[in-house]
């Protein structure tokens, strides 16, 4: 009885933990080319901005730890107008609360993809 206790539970361990499986590739998802990075000084150094210093509020869209005192009340304001009717923009604000001594940062961004024509299996048009 105790035998076979001890092999269910090996057993359920092992099927709990089948799909608990790393991300292959290291990549987040097939479509990384749909993402935007953001602010333009991201954009131009490729998206390695993990590391980054030097006063730049957007840092805290790659690491949090990074806004500190340097970054206190600014602001930032990024819009992109990318290929056809596809849109994507950033707002982000920094403020040190000297009180509780930290740094608040808060940050919005979006995407508009547009009007994006659905298609079947054979390209016949079956909406938007």
């Amino acid at each position: 009885m105790r035998l076979q206790s001890v092999i269910w539970a090996f057993l359920l361990g092992g099927l709990l933990a089948a799909p608990a499986v790393a991300q292959p590739g290291g990549s987040l998802s097939s479509f990384s080319l749909l993402r935007f990075d953001a602010s333009a000084r991201t954009a131009a150094m490729g998206g390695a901005y993990t590391a980054a210093a030097g006063g730049d509020v957007n840092t805290m869209f790659y690491n949090s730890a990074i806004p500190g005192p340097a970054t206190s009340r600014t602001p930032s304001v990024s819009y992109l107008n990318h290929l056809t009717d596809i849109n994507a923009g950033t707002l982000a604000y920094s403020h040190t609360v000297s009180g509780i001594g930290t740094t608040l940062s808060g940050g919005l961004r979006f995407v508009h993809w547009g009007t994006i024509q659905r298609r079947n299996d054979v390209g016949e048009r079956t909406g938007t």
